[in-house]
């Protein structure tokens, strides 16, 4: 699981980790106060939002759109797909075990 899924459904870290990650932690942090400050529900104060997320990563990580989208597919080289391939399988791999698989 991600850092920012994570701190969507549990809590920002304070202080935010840095944005070296190609996260843009100041930007969802903001974004997710400005939901705050409008009385709006943000993910971590839905309940049972964090089994459907589990559910929706699950599915984005068994039919990941780089790996199953025909136009995306095209425009890849072998080794690309080759490489995001094998992070997808890392991804499923760590969550299965996560969930006792």
């Amino acid at each position: 699981m991600t850092a920012l899924r994570m701190a969507f459904l549990h809590g920002f870290p304070n202080p935010l980790p840095s944005s070296e990650s190609g996260i843009s932690w100041n930007t969802a942090k903001i974004w997710d106060d400005e939901l705050e400050q409008r009385h709006i529900q943000r993910p971590r104060t839905i309940s049972g939002i964090a089994g459907l997320s589990d559910v929706f990563w699950l599915s984005e990580q068994i039919c990941h759109f780089l790996l199953c989208d025909a136009t995306v597919l095209k425009h890849r080289t072998a080794a690309q797909i080759d490489r995001d391939r094998d992070a997808a399988e890392k991804l499923l791999i760590k969550y299965m075990e996560a969930q006792g698989f």
